[in-house]
């Protein structure tokens, strides 16, 4: 599919080093937040790396398994990207210091049930038995409902309440190269199971499945982040309601929208 290919290409001449980014001077900013807003942004930055270190096994490990070379070439770029990020955010929380805000183990389960244990389970399952259809929910699961819902709204509610304040301007920065990362994975997600849906017409029903199973995973880990946005002064249902449309160009592509 020409899509995945111009994808993948764009992804090399796209890549970046996250170490040209120094956090040094955000730790400034850092020290202005209270505990709440320390503690809850903390977290917030732990459940990214911890997403991107799952997605990072779980693409490698779908790279063995993928017959289409387009495809295996762009998950090998979206492996790299992830590396790149989990460096982003390894370094932010080192370079914020060990205030005992920062605790790396605290993570909501319904994340972790969403990052961690379904997909998996599922991935698991297409290392014994390959079925598209499993391959349609784990690719639901990574692409369109962590890197394309969390993650927008997480940086949507960032630039809302940090960035647009001129704070953390070296993580704005991080956070904006990630974005077209994050971006390109979705489109590549988008386009496979646009391809793999025109030879089964129930692919789309199952992503349509996968995405309604997981909406109150999505909206309890939006929920955890309450206090964070009360501590800016915002209801965190301002940000929880930006889930609506921000995959719609992908569920566009695939026939759901």
């Amino acid at each position: 599919m020409k899509e995945i290919e111009n994808l993948w290409k764009r992804a090399l001449n796209e890549s970046w080093n996250p170490m040209d980014i120094n956090f040094e001077e955000d730790y400034k900013d850092w020290e202005k937040l209270n505990n709440i807003q320390r503690k809850y942004l903390a977290d917030l930055f732990y459940h990214q790396l911890f997403g991107e270190y799952e997605v990072l096994i779980g693409v490698s490990r779908l790279a063995r398994l993928i017959k289409d070379n387009n495809a295996r070439f762009f998950l090998l770029t979206h492996a790299r990207d992830n590396t790149v990020h989990v460096n982003i955010f390894e370094r932010f929380l080192s370079t914020m210091g060990e205030s005992p805000e920062i605790k790396r183990e605290r993570i909501s389960d319904q994340y972790f049930e969403l990052i961690y244990v379904m997909p998996r389970k599922l991935i698991d399952e297409l290392e014994k038995t390959w079925d598209e259809n499993k391959l349609a929910s784990f690719m639901t699961l990574y692409y369109f409902a962590a890197d394309g819902i969390l993650y927008n709204v997480s940086y949507i509610a960032l630039e809302q309440i940090l960035f647009s304040k001129n704070l953390f301007k070296n993580l704005y920065e991080a956070y904006k190269r990630i974005n077209v990362d994050e971006k390109r994975q979705t489109m590549f997600a988008a386009y496979y199971i646009k391809k793999i849906s025109e030879k089964n017409k129930e692919i789309v029903e199952t992503v349509k499945n996968t995405l309604n199973e997981v909406t109150p995973l999505i909206l309890s880990v939006i929920g955890y982040f309450a206090p964070l946005a009360e501590s800016f002064g915002r209801q965190i249902d301002e940000f929880a309601s930006l889930t609506q449309g921000v995959i719609d160009e992908e569920l566009r592509i695939i026939g759901l929208r």
